[in-house]
């Protein structure tokens, strides 16, 4: 049983982080903007040091895919480190954008909830002794 919950946890999280770039994140004068479009105004307004978030975070859909595949296949360090690094990123981004009061739309927070189930899933993870 604990190791379907750490697959489903690792699965749901997965596609939550994903799913969360591509809705609402932030608000710049009357147009909601998605992450990618967030990291891209960064970029041309020059702060050039976000440029490896930025680049990790186009990743991040690529990196959800490999925890899906790998929760099914029961891979549990793959999903495990997997998970470990999709958190991180998506993590840090969204409390960045939600800590800046930019936050103007659901993407933080289902950025969060991703990183949750991520995190649930790690440590059932851990737990999993079969």
């Amino acid at each position: 049983m604990i190791r379907l919950v750490w697959r489903v946890l690792l699965a749901v999280g997965a596609l939550l982080s994903a799913g969360a770039g591509w809705a609402d994140w932030v608000q710049t004068g009357e147009r909601r903007r998605s992450s990618y479009e967030m990291f891209r105004s960064l970029q041309v307004l020059g702060l050039d040091v976000l440029d490896p978030v930025r680049l990790v975070w186009w990743w991040v859909p690529v990196l959800a895919a490999a925890i899906v595949v790998a929760a099914a296949a029961g891979r549990r360090r793959t999903g495990g480190v997997l998970a470990a690094v999709v958190a991180l990123v998506v993590g840090l981004a969204a409390a960045g954008v939600l800590a800046s009061g930019l936050a103007a739309g659901a993407g933080p927070w289902l950025a969060v909830a991703g990183v949750g189930s991520l995190c649930g899933g790690i440590v059932t993870l851990v737990q999993d002794r079969s």
